[in-house]
């Protein structure tokens, strides 16, 4: 399974791949040629679930390894050449959520068990000790000010002069899964699991939105923004309920199965076509795997029709213009310019 993607400004391809248990490669894919680098390249073995381009060009990935437990895997190719870590995380789910580069230049790896932080060769643990709230994080954003913040399972906080800052208001999800923002440097919040809604910070306060203001589902997984600046929510409460939510000049529109594919959203993508992606993880019995909506038009399609398995974890476009779908049996390639001639030609 290809858990994450990023591509170098080379056009070069890296794909994080793992199959759940502590075994996977990085996978490099340029031009015509493939590599999968190894424990033969320097690469430890292990589940590699986020991989992402640094400033300064060089990869770094993370994972789990199957060889000592409660062990978080760090790797760094720069250079033509990998360097890694194994570092203790005393979990027992030692899994990466995020990798993000700080305004300062280190690499912060977020985990269910804290934060890893690069210093010179080695790293440093960030944990309660430290100041950190909650140790269970699973989400970091450098917004556009540089500003860090922090999505925890005990609520959102802000990185600020090396003290973690929480919000005394009591307007916004008391935990959150992901986070976004926006054109205009608003930040957004929800809850995978909260089933609380979706609060945004306009830079003065919070205000959280919920099913009873016009929200398809309080579970949100998955928050992006369209080329035309409007704002979508994925709902993902269970394969029973969800649907994805339109926030437009400040109304709410709600699209659920059967125009989606599938009810439970816990991934959407915006191309350069002015189309969105939607796709879902959860296995629901019958339902496609892929939704696409552009022009006010829908259009899904799933395994029957050619795609590799109808549960979706990630949607990426690289710069060729191709779309990449990972699923739970392996990646959906296709260009863009092709896949919405066929959609719109059925």
């Amino acid at each position: 399974m290809v858990f994450s993607a990023c591509q170098t400004s080379d056009s070069a391809l890296w794909f994080a791949t793992g199959d759940g248990y502590g075994l996977g490669n990085i996978i490099l894919k340029k031009g015509n040629t493939t590599k999968i680098f190894s424990v033969d390249d320097g690469l430890p073995e292990a589940t590699y679930q986020k991989i992402v381009v640094a400033s300064d060009g060089s990869i770094w990935a993370g994972g789990f390894s199957p060889q000592a437990s409660n062990t978080i895997v760090v790797a760094n190719y720069r250079l033509s050449k990998w360097r890694a870590w194994s570092v203790k995380n005393f979990s027992a789910l030692p899994m990466v959520n995020k990798l993000c580069e700080l305004p300062s230049g280190e690499m912060w790896i977020a985990t269910f068990n804290g934060i890893l932080e690069q210093s010179d060769t080695t790293f440093k643990y960030i944990g309660t000790e430290e100041g950190l709230p909650d140790i269970r994080i699973n989400d970091v954003l450098v917004d556009k000010h540089h500003r860090v913040w922090v999505a925890t399972e005990s609520g959102i906080f802000q990185f600020l002069d090396g003290h973690f800052i929480g919000f005394d208001d009591t307007n916004v999800i008391p935990s959150a899964t992901v986070l976004c923002e926006d054109s205009r440097s608003f930040i957004w919040a929800g809850s995978k699991f909260g089933n609380e809604g979706i609060s945004v910070f306009d830079g003065f306060r919070w205000h959280t939105y919920t099913m009873n203001d016009g929200l398809v589902d309080n579970c949100v997984g998955t928050i992006i923004e369209d080329y035309l600046n409007r704002m979508w929510f994925g709902g993902y409460f269970d394969s029973q309920s969800g649907g994805v939510t339109l926030l437009s000049n400040g109304q709410f529109q709600n699209y659920e199965f059967p125009l989606l594919g599938k009810y439970s959203v816990d991934c959407m993508f915006a191309d350069r076509s002015g189309g969105i992606w939607f796709g879902g993880s959860l296995k629901e019995k019958s339902r496609l795997g892929l939704s696409y909506y552009r022009l006010g038009k829908w259009h899904r399609f799933g395994q029957k029709d050619g795609l590799s398995n109808d549960r979706v974890f990630f949607i990426f476009e690289d710069y060729e213009g191709q779309i990449w779908v990972s699923t739970i049996n392996g990646l959906f390639v296709g260009s863009l310019s092709i896949i919405i001639k066929t959609l719109e030609q059925h």
